[in-house]
């Protein structure tokens, strides 16, 4: 249980530290290029992250521990429903 708590802690840690980029990108490309050009590069910035998360991109060694974690199957209603609501506290 331990192993499974530290991992879990960083992969909080790390989404954390990913979802920052784009969120304190934001306001300059929000006050620089206008709010239809920052969205457009907003939703760059996610669409890069999913492909990254869903095991894209460097470093090649966990490739695959990304696929995995990113869960390329149907998610049950219960995990859409902590999924929907991690998502919600993390936006508040």
């Amino acid at each position: 249980m331990w192993a499974q708590l530290l991992v879990s802690l960083r992969a909080v840690i790390s989404g954390l530290l990913i979802a920052l980029i784009p969120a304190n990108v934001w306001p300059p490309l929000l006050l620089t290029l206008g709010v239809p050009l920052a969205a457009t590069t907003e939703v760059i910035f996610l669409a890069l992250y999913i492909w990254w998360a869903s095991g894209g991109g460097p470093p090649r060694t966990s490739k695959a521990a990304r696929g995995a974690a990113f869960r390329r199957r149907a998610l049950t209603s219960m995990q859409w429903m902590w999924g929907v609501v991690a998502a919600l506290s993390l936006a508040a």
